[in-house]
């Protein structure tokens, strides 16, 4: 059974221009800040627990690979979609995040948990047909008379439902270490911690079409014609847990952290995951050629596959890499951020049909949180 291999370039282009992305506006936050003038040190009441909500819109891709019938040739070659098309993967999800950190007062060490999730639901029908030529239909025994219409008799029809859900929970303690390092005010934390993930994707595709069936308006030429349909049921999923390392940073580019005013943030952050990769799935497909002549009736050829079911499960090691920039708007007591990141998960799903293809799971795409400190 063959098998679409579409490997997505510009996905992977995006995964550096992210990364180039932070470490070019990390060196502007360094240089703008060499530009200001040393602050004396002054004791800030702060809070002592920030809680954060928020929400982003994400590209989403490394969710499984379209299925692809023996016959998909034919239903090209005949002008209808090809049937791996009509099984684009989900490419944008929506979700959100919350967090919650705890600073002790007169303390370095922050400590935190965070929660992150998103999801994608797709579902689409398609019925393409062409018009067929010239059929004769007889009107009545006494009238002798033919009366040609046109019927639709070439058609494809489909229906495709998709689904994704990304979790990723974090919990880490960090300390702040300032950014001294770059001769400018802001805030640099450095993490440890344990980092859990889980993905799931779904696909169910069905299909049935007749796209060549010929009726010629002369009887005593021979009538042909092909159908195919197709069942396909797909699951993949990974479920990893490992340890994690993370830098945030921040640098004021008006008032300061603390106070009020405007930041520059950015982040990296890198985790190594140990976990189970499945998939597991059931494809059929069936042909059936039809042919007939004015003095014999329909002979039909079936060609009947069924796949061998999948069911894959592995044991596998996931390193995951990501980043974000962006700016916060903030005040003593409350921040509202924006700000693109991505996340990369190498080789932590099984998107192949009949054999393991270890493929990039990464979802990436702007984010927006509001933050409220309490306590200090």
């Amino acid at each position: 059974m063959s098998e679409l291999i579409n490997e997505r370039h510009s996905g992977q282009n995006l995964h550096w221009q992210l990364l180039t992305s932070v470490s070019a506006l990390t060196l502007l936050a360094a240089a703008a800040g060499s530009n200001e003038s040393k602050a004396a040190d002054q004791d800030t009441v702060r809070p002592t627990v920030w809680i954060e909500l928020g929400v982003q819109l994400e590209q989403v891709s490394g969710f499984g690979d379209p299925f692809v019938p023996p016959f998909t040739h034919e239903i090209v070659a005949d002008g209808f979609t090809s049937p791996a098309e009509l099984q684009r993967a989900l490419s944008q999800s929506f979700g959100g995040e919350s967090r919650i950190s705890f600073q002790p007062e007169n303390s370095d060490w922050v400590f935190s948990a965070s929660v992150l999730y998103g999801r994608a639901n797709g579902q689409k029908a398609t019925h393409e047909e062409t018009p067929g030529g010239l059929r004769l239909i007889h009107l009545g025994s006494h009238s002798g008379s033919f009366t040609p219409i046109h019927s639709t008799v070439k058609f494809s029809q489909s229906r495709i439902d998709n689904s994704e859900t990304h979790t990723v929970l974090d919990f880490q303690a960090g300390k702040d270490i300032g950014l001294g390092l770059f001769n400018t005010k802001g805030e640099s934390t450095f993490s440890f911690g344990v980092r859990f993930a889980q993905f799931t994707s779904k696909q169910a595709f069905g299909l049935i079409a007749d796209p060549d069936f010929y009726f010629p308006t002369n009887a005593k030429y021979k009538k042909y014609h092909h159908t195919y349909t197709v069942a396909s049921h797909m699951e993949r999923s990974f479920r990893g847990l490992g340890p994690s390392l993370s830098w945030n940073a921040s640098a004021s580019l008006i008032g300061n952290t603390n106070d009020g005013g405007i930041t520059l943030d950015w982040g990296v952050n890198a985790a190594f995951l140990f976990g189970r990769r499945k998939a597991s799935g059931h494809h059929q497909t069936e042909s059936v050629f039809y042919k007939s002549n004015a003095f014999e009736g329909y002979h039909l050829t079936t060609h009947f596959q069924r796949s061998g079911n999948p069911d894959r499960s592995r044991t596998v090691i996931v390193p995951n890499l990501g980043g974000f920039a962006g700016a916060s708007f903030r005040f003593s007591n409350a921040k509202v951020s924006l700000g693109y990141r991505g996340d990369f998960f190498f080789g932590a799903m099984d998107t192949g049909i009949e054999a393991t293809r270890q493929t990039t799971t990464g979802f990436y795409g702007p984010f927006a949180t509001v933050s409220v400190g309490l306590g200090g």
